[in-house]
């Protein structure tokens, strides 16, 4: 839980660091690592956006939120699962989330 947190929020801290007009930068990640569906429709290459949309935060309160609620219940089910099991939870839980995200929004561009 710890790492991952750390991870977080070293990635925003360097994004807020860097140049503006970097790829990593706060302004500019959103651009090259959210996850925008019509884009990943278009370019299929485009897949890693499900798993990196992760770890792109809006702002100082999103990311302040997200790691304080990601350390209260992470802590316990880390604990509970085994730090293996409980990454393994996350990284299905990001690919399910990612894809149904990115499934709705494809069948809504194409049906409504």
């Amino acid at each position: 839980t710890r790492a991952l947190m750390v991870l977080n929020v070293a990635v925003y801290a360097i994004g807020l660091c860097l140049p503006q007009n970097w790829m990593m930068s706060s302004r500019m990640a959103p651009t090259y690592f959210c996850m925008f569906p019509k884009v990943i429709w278009s370019f299929p290459t485009q897949i890693f956006r499900i798993w990196t949309s992760a770890f792109v935060h809006g702002g100082l309160m999103h990311i302040g939120f997200n790691m304080l609620n990601f350390v209260r219940s992470g802590n316990n089910l880390e604990r509970g699962l085994g730090t293996m099991r409980y990454l393994n939870l996350i990284f299905t839980f990001v690919t399910v989330l990612g894809f149904l995200y990115f499934g709705l929004a494809i069948a809504s561009m194409l049906f409504f």
